[in-house]
């Protein structure tokens, strides 16, 4: 069904100025859902609370799925939400307009407050079970033909009808809503969670323009199935930039954003690709992810893995924001979503305020961030408030503790990014043309992130690039490449690391590629060897610069929690790295976080080497100071006991 946009456009209310993406102070706040049958003084009193505990912003939740139901879990606006408000006689009427009334009600409690609102307005690209049915050809698809569907039927977003029905919701929404908001309305949230790509007819179509051929005619051409692995795996990298675009037409004042999934991305590096998402962003968008310690089912308990991969991805993420000149949000986490409240190893407070903390620390290693919620305030049946889990902390504490760190987390986020001097480099040509090849939604990379433990635990703040620019790199010293041949490699790499080495630097490869890059190797020393197996470190001669080749598997490998035993040697000598055996330390000017991660740890304490100065502070599982240590009593490094699920913080 299509709406017409006319009366649905107030010409009186005018635009503000174009937005600004770098503009205000650090953000942080709590995600929470405004229900249907709620106040605005029943809001205004949970958002004072949250004002009150040190927030600067609210996140108002999404409706997932994109559905008309005013007793769902997390109940917004979105189009289907739309079109019933707008139609009487629609059944789901009276249900659309307690939605949209809870939302304004939001709106007006914070409005009383002051407080800026991030507002949703989709979840993913879904249009809702009526705008389904009426357009069975216009919703995305898998190559074999079926009906994508990921918590719901989902809409070819180059589908012409989509983009009508979309626009006239848009208008409808910048006129009812953001203007007469404008002060409140601080950013929309265009979808969340949208991930995979399409093989409809109209995807197809999209592909056949830009290349002259479609989607399934790729063959055995590499170079035509990259071309399809890339198609797919920028598909909602260009959904983003098309969104973003009718807003900066509709309205230029607002800002954009969509909420990716951390948990895909931590593991996943494409669908939607990384860099796409900040290099094709339009002005007026901001990227957002979620970055819990574990995004998954309540009773999945958190593993190093979950920690080792996020702690890369948030890197990248950083680092990218900085490159493209891009906002970056992240979500952490005060919830059972985040904190496996159902599994037999359940989150503590600890672990939400490390959670913050260690997220603005990664982000601003080597890059920006802007903003950080808290997800989620009080969701039906996961919120801190409203949880129907057994908990084994006290919501009224976990509030507290949380809240509290936000003015650490916006000093955090105030000081000047740093500048990386390492760099995973991970091409993903191989994965995208095996995507292609097969045909797949989403490209998966062969990279073993899980692996990359002692980038994570050493404080080596390492961005993973597909691609090496020394350009936008001045500071780098290190290379770790993790492609298994050197045909992975572009020319422009080879020739970057080749530079890299020239200039004194350290590159570690694969064997295969050291001998690509030198035209063969002659002459090299083992540095290392794997007890009882295969694996191997060695040293090869070169003129200038440190050449470390791994041998008997694949690099990163040789950075994994099992290698520590044998390879720390080398991370400390050739790679200049603090060796931590367990735990994540990670430092930035005025703030240095020992954070045990799942196992109790011993951690050294390098006050000299880290430039810490005043005293640490060791905090339990409840989120409570347990101790304190002065540091003008330790010249030299100490080991520190930090008991599973606590951390010790320095500084800020």
């Amino acid at each position: 069904m299509a709406l017409s946009l006319g009366g649905l456009i107030r010409s009186d209310i005018p635009s503000t100025a174009a937005p600004s993406t770098t503009a205000g102070p650090p953000y942080t706040g709590w995600a929470m859902d405004a229900y249907p049958g709620d106040s605005v003084g029943t809001l205004k009193s949970e958002m004072a609370r949250q004002q009150a505990a040190g927030a600067n912003v609210v996140w108002l939740g999404h409706n997932n799925p994109g559905e008309v139901d005013a007793n769902k879990g997390e109940p917004a606006i979105s189009y289907a939400v739309w079109t019933a408000y707008m139609q009487p006689s629609d059944p789901k009427h009276s249900d659309a307009v307690a939605m949209v009334q809870a939302q304004m009600n939001a709106l007006a409690a914070a409005r009383q407050l002051g407080m800026r609102v991030v507002f949703p307005i989709g979840y993913q690209i879904q249009m809702g079970q009526a705008w389904d049915a009426a357009h069975p050809g216009d919703l995305r698809r898998d190559a074999m033909g079926h009906v994508y569907e990921h918590g719901g039927k989902s809409a070819a977003f180059q589908s012409p009808a989509y983009q009508h029905d979309i626009l006239a919701y848009y208008h409808w929404v910048d006129a009812a809503i953001i203007r007469p908001n404008a002060s409140t309305i601080m950013m929309i949230n265009l979808a969340d969670e949208p991930a995979d790509g399409d093989y409809s007819g109209w995807a197809d179509q999209a592909f056949r323009a830009r290349y002259g051929y479609g989607l399934r005619e790729a063959g055995h051409d590499p170079r035509r199935q990259e071309a399809v692995g890339r198609f797919e795996a920028d598909y909602i990298a260009d959904y983003e930039v098309w969104s973003a675009e009718q807003w900066q037409k509709i309205d230029p004042a607002v800002l954009t954003t969509m909420s990716f999934c951390g948990g895909y991305g931590r593991y996943q590096h494409e669908g939607p690709d990384l860099e796409a998402v900040f290099r094709q962003a339009p002005s007026n968008f901001v990227v957002t992810f979620d970055a819990y310690p574990r995004d998954g089912l309540y009773s999945t308990p958190l593993r190093e893995g979950d920690l080792i991969s996020l702690f890369a991805l948030v890197r990248t993420l950083g680092y990218y924001s900085a490159n493209y000149h891009r906002p970056l949000w992240l979500w952490s986490t005060a919830n059972s979503w985040g904190l496996n409240g159902a599994s037999n190893d359940p989150g503590t407070i600890a672990d939400a305020v490390a959670n913050g903390i260690y997220l603005a620390q990664l982000a601003m290693q080597g890059g920006t961030l802007q903003g950080i919620a808290v997800w989620n305030y009080n969701i039906k049946g996961q919120g801190l408030f409203n949880d129907t889990h057994h908990l084994t902390y006290d919501p009224n504490q976990m509030f507290a503790r949380v809240s509290a760190g936000f003015p650490r987390l916006r000093a955090i986020m105030s000081m000047t990014p740093g500048q990386p001097d390492t760099v995973v480099l991970a091409p993903n040509e191989p994965a995208l043309q095996t995507a292609g090849a097969t045909l797949a939604l989403r490209a998966t990379d062969s990279y073993s992130w899980t692996s990359l433990a002692a980038l994570a635990r050493d404080n080596v703040g390492a961005p993973v690039l597909t691609h090496l620019d020394p350009a936008h790199l001045p500071s780098l010293r290190t290379a770790i490449v993790l492609a298994r041949s050197a045909d992975q490699l572009t020319l422009g790499d080879r020739g970057a690391l080749l530079t890299l080495l020239s200039n004194g630097g350290t590159v570690l490869v694969s064997m295969p590629v050291a001998a690509t890059l030198l035209g063969g190797v002659t002459s090299y020393k083992t540095l290392a060897v794997e007890p009882a197996g295969s694996l191997g470190i060695r040293l090869v001669a070169t003129a200038q610069g440190r050449l470390l080749t791994v041998v008997g598997g694949s690099v990163e490998r040789v950075f994994a929690d099992s290698a520590a035993q044998w390879a720390a040697p080398v991370w400390r000598q050739w790679l200049r790295w603090p060796v931590e055996p367990g735990g994540y330390l990670v430092s930035i000017p005025d703030a240095t976080l020992f954070y045990s991660g799942t196992t109790s740890t011993s951690m050294t304490l390098d006050q000299k080497a880290l430039g810490l100065k005043g005293k640490l502070t060791m905090v339990n599982q409840f989120g409570a100071s347990s101790r304190t240590i002065s540091l003008a009593a330790h010249n030299a490094a100490t080991q520190i006991l930090v008991p599973r699920r606590t951390y010790g913080i320095v500084g800020t």
